[in-house]
């Protein structure tokens, strides 16, 4: 009873790792799918059985081209130019950093 039970859990983590491995390589690092991503968690005994599987995708993902993203690549982002004169760093605006870049020049 519980050993098999012991048994079947290490089976599937170790099938699940597997697999993960597998498709992470072949798909050149960009996708990462998980057979019960919550069985090695500290959750409830239901809990870790649940969701079947998770994945993500970081790969580009390949959009028909049509008169909708020709007018979103047309479009200028407010606050931004091209010139390089301009350039700032936007740390603070996004406010999901602390840090911000300084240049120094070699004169000082």
């Amino acid at each position: 009873g519980a050993v098999g039970y012991l048994i079947g859990v290490i089976i599937l983590g170790i099938l699940k790792y597997l697999i993960f491995s597998v498709l992470y390589f072949l798909s050149a690092r960009k996708f990462r799918f998980w057979i019960m991503p919550n069985l090695t968690k500290d959750v409830g005994f239901l809990a870790s059985f649940w969701p079947l599987y998770e994945y993500t995708y970081t790969g580009e993902v390949i959009e028909e081209v049509g008169d909708e993203t020709d007018n979103i690549v047309n479009e200028e982002i407010p606050g931004k130019t091209g010139d390089a004169e301009h350039e700032e760093s936007d740390s603070n605006e996004s406010g999901k950093s602390t840090f911000e870049f300084v240049e120094k020049n070699k004169d000082e």
